[in-house]
């Protein structure tokens, strides 16, 4: 696929994207879906008064009214408590639910806040970019520019063949957003990857297919305008976390299965005539908890933690086909041929998940190696579903990144190995030569990895018997 490498002096990426394209206003780079955020946002902001005023004897007050709050929002939008006879039981699912996530939030408040405000104000050379003409708000992604991308932009020179990371982030399909996976990107940023955090339209604004169709757009976007920040379009390694990795899974099982389809005789024009992109332009996929089999014991596994199954059929499909459609690995036993065809995946999960079981990265990886795909599994102890881009990032626990970069670069030399070019150095020429530079990149990358913070353990240990993700 040809790459737009901008101008020769310099990429210049403000002036690129000018105006409001690039601003770091907090609202452009928020996005706001309107009524979900100020619904969250009132919830957040009573917890925060009911917490600091009237402390331990009103906690039971203060989760009534959240749950209640919320249980009527759902209900507005969804017609939850239309010919639903077990209410009573959801709704003190429900309750168990809410309760212990607000107090998850209250626990790493401090830390979330710092956070956020690393995001919104302090973090530097963080560029947020609308990736579909006449899109919504939600149409946006954050490039996070690696330092000596900076600094060859300010002697007038433009950096080349810097591997990039697309990251999708999850949110359970409803109250996800690109700046949840901010200390991941910031993590990747520092090993000097250029790092894209993508952001998309969730529920209520959307289903999974227009979820989907945005992404779509977004990684066709980074593929064809990462050369102007630095980038290497021909080293395009794709990360999904939570309800991300399915969009991100089930985006590249349809389009394997469609290359598939074609036959390995089509040339690269016909792949992407009716597409901005194809499976072989990403070099590898990794997936952070991600759920890839949505079959029905799944949606009972959700069910019994609250999230009713009105609301599962309205953000996966009410049909039992429609459903199966928007299964990834449905997808792939549909057209067991399509698997050699995905890009080769790092699947990484936490044995203490409570949300997404290790059976879903357990089962799409039997599944890929079973229909000729290449995939690795990656079961972490004691760790849960959001320890990749929370829980580990604040302890400086760089074990997650470092299976992220590994891979990375695993997938940076096959593809060259594959395509007989060298992407790093034109002037190595022998196989052994690039082996040797691309592992010494890769431990370079791991050397430069963050430090801080550092929260204690115990203080994060009691965070993660807490959330009910």
């Amino acid at each position: 696929m040809a790459c737009s490498h901008g101008a020769s002096k310099g990429f210049e990426p403000w002036k690129v994207f000018a105006g409001r394209e690039n601003t770091h206003w907090l609202r452009c780079r928020m996005g706001w879906a309107w009524l979900p955020w100020l619904s969250w946002l009132a919830f957040l902001s009573w917890t925060a008064y009911v917490a600091l005023t009237c402390w331990l004897s009103r906690i039971c007050e203060m989760i009534c009214f959240g749950c209640l709050f919320w249980l009527g929002w759902l209900s507005w939008l969804g017609r939850l408590s239309s010919s639903m006879g077990h209410l009573p039981f959801q709704a003190a699912r429900l309750v168990l639910f809410i309760s212990r996530l607000a107090l998850y939030i209250l626990i790493l408040m401090p830390a979330l806040l710092s956070t956020f405000v690393y995001w919104a104000f302090v973090g530097a050379d963080i560029v947020s970019v609308r990736y579909k003409t006449g899109g919504s708000l939600r149409h946006t992604c954050d490039l996070y520019l690696p330092t000596h991308c900076m600094q060859a932009d300010k002697r007038g020179m433009r950096p080349l063949n810097t591997p990039v990371v697309i990251v999708i982030a999850g949110g359970a399909w409803m109250i996800g957003h690109k700046a949840y996976v901010t200390l991941l990107c910031r993590a990747l940023r520092a090993a000097g990857i250029l790092c894209i955090a993508v952001d998309y339209r969730y529920w209520p604004q959307v289903n999974v297919e227009e979820m989907v169709q945005d992404v779509d757009t977004a990684i066709g976007w980074s593929i064809h305008n990462c050369a102007q920040y630095g980038g290497s379009c021909k080293q395009v390694m794709l990360v999904g976390m939570s309800s991300g990795a399915h969009v991100a899974a089930l985006l590249l099982a349809r389009k394997a299965v469609e290359q598939a389809q074609r036959g390995p005789g089509c040339s690269k024009n016909d792949a992407i005539s009716s597409a901005s992109w194809a499976c072989r332009d990403i070099i590898g996929f990794v997936g952070l908890g991600g759920v890839y089999d949505t079959n029905d014991s799944f949606m009972a596994h959700l069910h019994g933690k609250g999230v009713d199954y009105l609301l599962q059929h309205l953000i996966l499909g009410r049909s039992s086909e429609a459903r199966r459609c928007r299964n990834p690995l449905a997808v792939l036993q549909s057209y067991p041929g399509s698997a050699p065809y995905v890009p080769k995946a790092l699947l990484v999960h936490g044995k203490c998940d409570k949300i997404s079981p290790p059976t879903q990265s357990e089962s799409f990886h039997a599944a890929l190696l079973a229909f000729g795909g290449d995939a690795d599994l990656i079961l972490r102890d004691g760790e849960g579903h959001n320890d990749s881009v929370i829980h580990s990032p604040l302890m400086s626990d760089n074990g997650i990144v470092s299976s992220i970069i590994c891979h990375l670069w695993q997938c940076v030399a096959s593809a060259t190995c594959a395509s007989g070019k060298v992407e790093i150095e034109p002037s190595v020429s022998s196989s052994s030569e690039q082996k040797a530079m691309l592992q010494m990149a890769c431990d370079n990358c791991l050397q430069q990895l963050p430090k801080t913070p550092s929260l204690p353990r115990c203080y994060i240990q009691l965070a993660r018997w807490i959330t009910p993700f």
